[in-house]
């Protein structure tokens, strides 16, 4: 079974054990387009405030595709060069990346860990005939670590600054939780000069990180910052994002439509749905209803 298709299954028994707990409330899914004016002149009956925010990284905070499009290309060339293989169609499908569209679908590249992709390209080795130790040889040799803050692929959505501080002047502390490594994340807050206002930081090569839907890495943040899962608001580009809110009983989730996932894919796990992180103030402040959305965006 492909990696894609058992997350799938990870997440919906997740989600469906997550969902009898969640208030009716937050499982409306209209898609109505509001724009933020309108939805701060619709405010809710309750102020319901977050008191942390958890970001994914790669699509919501950075663009996805300026970064993983050419670490995908060098990587299938790479695995070529070494295995004598031609299987770059095989390794792009493997990844869920388009080649004509030169763009990076939902699956194993936008939702795996690092070693879950180099685990998969073994198999896929072994699948073509590579014994096992020669296969784990040439994917040590030719996957190499996404450069995630050069200063060539690190683009950032939309000015990170300036939310984050927004974020801190409210009072409200910031998480990351990605499947990328430590050293990329760091390197990528560092280039950014976000190191010092994010709380807490969670990265898929983290001694007991748990690959999204899996609950315990939202969990672990909000006890690490001594805040209920209840204050906490997920914001993310993709199923396992979405699926990590259900399953940890957060209290709402954010599709960005800046990264992988588009509107069919999202917004049936969704509380709310914008274009991008640019977009998310009312709602961390409790000034957008259940369900507001905008247009996706194209970048």
């Amino acid at each position: 079974m492909g990696f894609s298709r058992r997350l799938v299954a990870v997440a919906s028994g997740l989600l469906h054990n997550a969902a009898a707990a969640r208030p009716a409330s937050q499982q409306m899914y209209a898609c109505s387009r509001l724009g933020s004016s309108a939805a701060l002149r619709q405010l809710n009956e309750k102020n319901d405030k977050k008191s942390l925010v958890i970001f994914d990284k790669d699509g919501t905070l950075i663009c996805f595709h300026s970064m993983w499009v050419p670490w995908t290309l060098e990587t299938a060339k790479r695995i070529e060069e070494h295995s004598s293989l031609a299987i770059s169609d095989k390794i792009f499908k493997l990844l869920g990346f388009c080649p004509h569209q030169q763009k990076v679908r939902p699956g194993l590249l936008a939702e795996g860990t690092m070693a879950q992709i180099r685990q998969s390209i073994v198999e896929l080795l072994t699948d073509h005939g590579v014994e096992v130790i020669n296969a784990h040889k040439i994917v040590s040799d030719a996957v190499l670590e996404c450069k995630t803050h050069s200063k060539h692929t690190l683009k950032e959505i939309h000015d990170l600054q300036k939310l984050f501080g927004d974020l801190k002047r409210h009072g409200v502390k910031i998480a990351i939780c990605t499947a990328d490594s430590r050293i990329g994340t760091m390197g990528m807050l560092e280039s950014l000069g976000l190191n010092t206002m994010v709380d807490r930081v969670v990265c898929g090569d983290d001694e007991g990180a748990m690959p999204k839907p899996h609950p315990r890495n939202a969990l672990a943040i909000c006890a690490d910052l001594g805040i209920s899962p209840e204050q906490t608001l997920m914001v993310g580009d993709t199923v396992a994002d979405l699926g990590m809110a259900r399953s940890a009983n957060l209290g709402g989730s954010v599709a960005v439509l800046s990264g992988v996932g588009e509107h069919h894919d999202l917004h049936h796990l969704a509380d709310h749905m914008v274009d991008h992180v640019g977009d998310l103030m009312p709602i961390v402040l409790g000034a957008a209803k259940i369900g507001s959305s905008s247009a996706p965006l194209n970048l």
